[in-house]
């Protein structure tokens, strides 16, 4: 029985091992994966940029070379010119730390975060989903950097912009401190989903991202939370939805407002004709 549970143990701490092993062995540029910055990576995230399928998934945590949160021809250009020894001041080949996407909790930069309700995979049928990051011990909230699709979405709303100035203090009434929300279109700019990042103070789970389906959609895209600059976990959310026209014209006239004013000033009504189509949320 001793002999038993000490085998037990010690294949427990080598599967252990092996993970912290694979999380730590990608490289910032490696992006299929084998160790080795090469010509294909640089031609991996081309393909992406254009909308042609890679072999591999693209993820910023890798692809985004130039930190800017989006993932872009520009960063297959900065793969060449190391590739040609072209000086580049980008830190190219640093390690990348992938969290286990099993962990329910991560320590990043000295901070603990509850991943309990931050799935690393979620469907996306009917009804809205909401992902919770919980940190265990108090954090400045704009460390957090929510990246929706490797940057790849439209832009309704940046409470950050200062653009934005009057309708994020009007938000600030109602606890919102920071975020944005964003539109996910497929290769072919069907809409996919429409994703709500937010930070909004006095609630118990601050930190939020929703996703919230638009209408008849089939696909998948990425969203990575980033606590200064690294990563604590990627979520892979697979779209599965049929709507009806009718149905899909309520929710985008929703969603889609021309004017910021006019979105903040009829979010209460806007979110009660949301809760009709939608028939209740989903929170994980």
């Amino acid at each position: 029985m001793k002999i038993k549970s000490i085998l037990s143990l010690s294949l427990c701490m080598a599967m252990m091992m092996s993970v912290s092993v694979r999380a730590e062995s990608r490289m910032l540029g490696d992006v299929d994966g084998d160790g080795e910055i090469t010509i294909t990576d640089a031609t991996f995230i081309q393909r992406y940029t254009v909308g042609i399928k890679t072999p591999v998934a693209v993820t910023s945590s890798v692809a985004d070379i130039d930190g800017d949160h989006v993932v872009t021809v520009m960063d297959a250009s900065h793969l060449q010119r190391r590739l040609v020894n072209v000086s580049d001041s980008y830190p190219i080949s640093k390690p990348v730390v992938e969290p286990s996407p099993t962990d329910r909790y991560v320590t990043v930069e000295g901070v603990t975060f509850d991943l309990k309700k931050v799935p690393s995979e979620i469907m996306l049928t009917d009804k809205s989903i909401t992902l919770m990051l919980i940190p265990k011990s108090e954090i400045d909230p704009h460390d957090i950097t929510t990246v929706v699709n490797n940057g790849h979405y439209i832009n309704q709303i940046d409470y950050t912009d200062s653009r934005f100035k009057e309708s994020y203090l009007i938000e600030k009434e109602n606890g919102i401190l920071h975020g944005y929300d964003c539109e996910v279109t497929d290769s072919e700019d069907n809409p996919l989903a429409y994703v709500y990042a937010h930070y909004r103070s006095g609630l118990y789970f601050p930190f939020q991202t929703t996703i919230q389906c638009i209408g008849e959609a089939h696909g998948s895209f990425p969203i990575e939370l980033y606590y200064k600059g690294e990563l604590i976990r990627r979520v892979n959310v697979n779209v599965d939805v049929d709507r009806a026209p009718d149905d899909i014209e309520k929710i985008l006239s929703v969603v889609r407002s021309e004017s910021v004013l006019d979105f903040v000033h009829d979010r209460q009504r806007k979110d009660e004709s949301l809760r009709r189509i939608h028939k209740g949320s989903l929170y994980i």
